[in-house]
C-alpha cells in the first residue's frame, strides 16, 4: 500500500501584468465589454478562461519593447499602433464567431502575428514570433522534465514496494507532473503511455499538506521556494486538483 503526501515543488515563474483597457489606450464601451464576455480561451493546459482583450495589448507592447526599448513603447504613437493592432486582432476573431464562442490560444497568437505583418510592423512581428519559438523551447523542456521526473518516481516506488513493506511513504506522486505540465491532462497521460487509472490504482490514500498564504507564513527562506505566494497557491491548487478522486482517500491539511 502506498500514500503519497504533496508539497509543491519549485518552478522558476514570472507573472505578466494585466493592463486595464482604460491604460492600453482602449476605449471599451458597456456593449463591447457585454460581447468580450461572450467568449472564452482554450488555455495549452485545456482550461477554459475568460477573453481578455488587454492581454493581446500586453504580448504587443512587449515585442515592442523587444525591438525599440522600454521608452520608445512607452511612446504615445507606439500605444496607439498597440491599440489599435489589438483592436484589429479581437475584430478578427470576433468576426469568426460573430454569436461568441471559444478560442485556442494558439489562434489568437496567429491573429497577432498576421495584424503587426499587416501593419508593417515587420521587425516587431519578427520578435514576436522569436519569443513564441523561444516559449515553445520552453514548454518542450518542461515536457522532457516531467516525463523524468515520471519515470524516476514510479522506479522508487517500485522499488520500495520490492521489499513488501506494510505501508510505503511517498514524498509526491505519479500524478504531481499534472500541476507542472504545459498542456492538457491528456496530453500528459498519453506521452508516458499510461492512463489516470492506472496511476490512482497505485495508491491507497493522499495526504495533501497544502502552501500557506503570504499572511500565514510563506515566504522565500527555503532556496527552492523561488514562486511568489499567489503562483505557490496556483501550484498548490493544481496538484489538488490532480489527486481529487471518488477512488482514492484524501486528507487535505491548511
Amino acid at each position: 500500500m502506498q500514500l503519497a503526501t504533496e508539497a509543491t515543488q519549485s518552478v522558476p515563474a514570472s507573472s505578466i501584468a494585466t493592463a486595464s483597457h482604460a491604460s492600453m489606450g482602449m476605449d471599451v464601451t458597456p456593449e463591447r465589454a457585454a460581447a468580450y464576455a461572450q467568449y472564452k480561451v482554450i488555455r495549452r493546459n485545456g482550461a477554459v478562461v475568460g477573453f481578455e482583450p488587454p492581454k493581446i495589448a500586453v504580448a504587443m507592447t512587449k515585442a515592442f519593447i523587444a525591438v525599440n526599448g522600454g521608452q520608445g513603447a512607452a511612446s504615445a504613437r507606439v500605444r496607439e499602433q498597440v491599440a489599435q493592432l489589438t483592436e484589429t486582432v479581437v475584430n478578427a476573431l470576433m468576426r469568426r464567431q460573430p454569436s461568441g464562442g471559444t478560442f485556442h490560444i494558439e489562434d489568437i497568437q496567429d491573429q497577432v502575428e498576421l495584424a503587426l505583418m499587416r501593419g508593417g510592423e515587420h521587425h516587431v512581428a519578427r520578435a514576436y514570433v522569436l519569443y513564441r519559438e523561444e516559449r515553445a523551447k520552453e514548454r518542450a523542456s518542461q515536457r522532457a522534465a516531467q516525463r523524468a521526473i515520471f519515470y524516476v518516481q514510479r522506479e522508487l516506488e517500485n522499488a520500495a514496494e520490492g521489499h513488501h513493506p506494510a505501508i510505503t511513504l511517498c514524498d509526491r506522486g505519479t500524478l504531481d507532473g499534472l500541476a507542472y505540465w504545459p498542456g492538457s491532462s491528456e496530453e500528459f497521460l498519453s506521452s508516458l503511455a499510461t492512463s489516470e487509472a492506472e496511476q490512482l490504482a497505485r495508491y491507497a490514500a493522499v495526504i495533501h499538506l497544502r502552501t500557506p498564504a503570504a499572511h500565514q507564513g510563506y515566504n522565500h527562506q527555503n532556496p527552492l521556494r523561488t514562486e511568489s505566494a499567489t503562483v505557490a497557491a496556483e501550484i498548490d491548487e493544481r496538484i489538488l486538483q490532480a489527486w481529487q478522486r471518488p477512488c482514492l482517500q484524501s486528507l487535505s491539511r491548511p
